[in-house]
């Protein structure tokens, strides 16, 4: 009974589109999704609640698939209550805007933003780091550094403050350079975690009436994460937006890559 939902999932892929279509929304091989068919692996718990969130899968696959691994709720029932962005931080955010002075604030509404998504979104569990970067002019060209990183691999929450340049192909760079969100895969995020060690990502950028502060990305060593909570870093990146002035947000247009061999 327990392996029912392999069998399942073989009927389901025997469509190539939607074996294709599986691959892209979970972000894994198609070696992978036969290994889970043939029962040489099983789905790790991010791959489980992955599929349970998959919209086109067939609701009586996923019932099976969660009687089999004992996981009592779907992530689109526990959207609803635990992982919704709760009203006091609402609150607090509006409180740090209106009593802390430029500096304390921004760090202050960061500080609120994060700490409440890497519960609500498990990010030690998925082994995620959530980069903070911002931008600046520096001889009349607008560059993007990393400000702040915050790592959940480990039992202790390593916060590390950084100024460092963003190269161009960073995915962060290229989200502000384009000025809308990416979902990435694998790939070179940032300048402080190796690209060897992440295997899904996304970034955001902080957007005000068509100008850009910086932008918010979080990746993963844990495939899918970033597509799996994608909506909910979509809601909490406006939140972080708001730790930024007016003044702070500058035109994309003069955006240019800090790499001073970029012609």
């Amino acid at each position: 009974m327990r392996d029912n939902w392999r069998e399942m999932l073989k009927t389901i892929v025997a469509d190539d589109k939607r074996h294709k279509m599986l691959e892209a929304e979970l972000n894994i091989s198609s070696i992978t999704i036969d290994r889970w068919i043939s029962g040489e692996s099983n789905p790790r718990i991010n791959n489980i609640r992955a599929l349970l969130a998959v919209p086109s899968l067939e609701k009586d696959f996923k019932k099976c698939l969660a009687q089999a691994y004992h996981v009592e709720a779907t992530p689109e029932a526990q959207d609803q209550s635990t992982r919704e962005i709760p009203g006091v931080l609402y609150d607090s955010i509006l409180k740090d805007l209106a009593t802390r002075a430029d500096t304390l604030r921004t760090w202050g509404v960061i500080a609120l933003c994060l700490n409440d998504m890497a519960v609500r979104l498990e990010a030690q569990t998925y082994r995620a780091h959530y980069i903070i970067s911002q931008c600046y002019y520096q001889q009349n060209k607008l560059i993007l550094k990393e400000q702040y990183i915050f790592s959940y691999t480990s039992r202790n929450t390593q916060r590390i403050l950084v100024d460092s340049y963003l190269d161009s192909d960073t995915l962060p760079f290229i989200a502000v350079e384009v000025g809308h969100d990416i979902l990435g895969q694998d790939g070179h995020v940032t300048n402080q975690i190796g690209a060897g060690n992440i295997r899904s990502s996304a970034a955001f950028p902080f957007l005000r009436f068509g100008n850009v502060a910086g932008c918010f990305t979080v990746c993963s060593e844990e495939s899918s994460y970033a597509s799996l909570f994608y909506r909910h870093f979509e809601k909490y990146s406006v939140l972080l937006s708001l730790a930024f002035s007016d003044r702070e947000f500058l035109a994309i247009a003069d955006l240019l890559a800090p790499n001073p061999t970029r012609q």
